[in-house]
């Protein structure tokens, strides 16, 4: 990857463009000091299974990657925001070259290079003059080291965490700067992003990693994060009787002799009521309402174009094409959506947990609407994970909104169905859910009987 290319693709991702200047600049560098800290924690992980064997380095090499990614990325954001956007990774080598080759050479910087990395160093930088991409930038770089090995890693975690305190000192009001909290000196800010830069990539090189894997597996992270896909439909080239219509209701209907039981049915265009699954109890001593998790379905179906569940339960799995009806709509795709509306509602369940011990509710008034009614709460990390136990589904090319939207729409539901049941209003071509009360007929009926179900 290039380094301007590297540059835009951080500005492109960036989700604070458009806040005040002030917030902007706090967040980069807030990120940037946080992501230093993640650096450390992965480093110690390093340290800690160093003898524990090649599979253990691996791992924990794989850690140490992606923290170097977030911390790269907040370094492209620390660029665009305090360095107007110039290519600091250029600056950077043009930097050493004057210290190391020019008429301002440091002799004690030569000498404890060599000059041999010297010779490499010029050699390396009329390459990188020429590509500008990330891994000449980094092989250049790290030719001017003048440590090696386990010291040279100390090192870079010392000057780091000096470089990191620098950052965020400017935040400091005067009377602390220059009376009590004096031990760390000033620097621009340019230069503080510049020698992050060489001192991350030189943590690369030290473990064997590459800025331009590492700026891969960050492009497919940013991707991840964004916009939602301009599509859904993921039956579109199969007959109708194996696709979502595009809209559809699933009603909800408390069983009339145990209201702890649900019925769910497909109140089919033709008018009738299809008996979708089995009957449903919480099966939980508290009765946490979890037999109307079914709710999580139908979104995944609306926002995700996905519910192997719900496909198999309205008799939609796509027998015509063997690969897809076992793959993607067979037995092992339906416990994995199982698994994760469960880690779903767990979550939400420590978050009602949080959010009634920060508003100080009496147990009288807990909270009874979705948790993931702000937004915020549904962190990406959270999603993130879900979205990486899908690897080898389907489901894998939604983007982070999609979940978003989902889980938020499905877990609505899921709260509002407890009252009384309900009906829920799906149209797949539009990529929205609502709900709507049973009619008198609707909760009296129990017509209808399961279409035969199998893996």
């Amino acid at each position: 990857m290039l380094t301007t290319d590297f540059l835009s693709l951080v500005k492109n991702t960036d989700v604070t463009i458009g806040d005040t200047p002030t917030r902007r600049d706090r967040v980069a560098r807030f990120g940037l000091v946080s992501e230093l800290g993640s650096i450390l924690s992965a480093l110690k992980k390093v340290i800690l299974r160093e003898d524990a064997g090649i599979l253990a380095e691996h791992i924990t090499k794989g850690e140490l990657r992606e923290e170097l990614g977030d911390a790269f990325w907040y370094v492209g954001m620390c660029t665009n925001i305090l360095c107007d956007g110039k290519d600091i990774f250029s600056e950077c080598l043009d930097e050493l070259e004057s210290l190391h080759c020019g008429p301002s050479t440091e002799s004690e910087r030569v000498k404890q290079a060599g000059p041999q990395r010297i010779a490499e160093f010029e050699k390396v930088k009329t390459e990188f003059d020429m590509d500008k991409t990330l891994d000449n930038f980094q092989r250049a770089a790290f030719e001017t080291r003048r440590t090696e090995g386990d010291e040279l890693r100390d090192v870079c975690v010392a000057v780091l965490q000096q470089l990191a305190a620098q950052l965020v000192r400017c935040y400091m009001p005067e009377s602390e700067k220059v009376k009590i909290n004096t031990e760390v000196n000033e620097k621009s800010d340019k230069n503080i992003v510049i020698e992050t830069a060489w001192h991350l990539a030189a943590l690369a090189t030290l473990n064997d990693l590459k800025l331009s894997e590492i700026s891969k597996d960050l492009k497919v992270k940013t991707d991840f994060r964004g916009e939602g896909s301009p599509s859904v439909i993921r039956d579109g080239l199969f007959r109708k009787q194996e696709s979502f219509p595009e809209t559809f209701e699933i009603a909800f209907v408390p069983n009339p002799e145990d209201e702890q039981i649900s019925e769910m049915f497909w109140l089919r265009e033709d008018g009738y009521h299809l008996k979708l699954g089995a009957s449903l109890k919480d099966n939980h001593s508290g009765g946490d309402g979890y037999r109307y998790h079914d709710a999580i379905h139908v979104a995944f179906a609306v926002h995700l174009g996905w519910s192997p569940n719900l496909r198999k339960f309205m008799n939609l799995k796509r027998k015509s094409d063997k690969k897809t009806d076992d793959n993607e709509d067979g037995g092992r795709a339906a416990i994995l959506e199982e698994m994760i509306i469960l880690h779903i509602h767990t979550y939400a369940s420590k978050l009602k947990l949080y959010i009634n011990e920060a508003k100080g509710n009496p147990p009288e008034k807990q909270l009874v609407e979705s948790p993931f009614a702000d937004p915020s709460v549904l962190t990406f990390e959270f999603i993130r994970g879900l979205h990486e136990l899908t690897t080898s589904s389907e489901v894998f090319k939604s983007k982070e909104a999609d979940w978003r939207h989902a889980i938020s729409a499905g877990y609505e539901m899921y709260i509002r169905l407890q009252a009384a049941g309900g009906v829920l209003v799906a149209n797949v071509k539009e990529r929205t859910l609502s709900y709507r009360s049973l009619s008198d007929n609707e909760k009296l009926s129990t017509v209808g009987v399961p279409f035969p179900s199998g893996n």
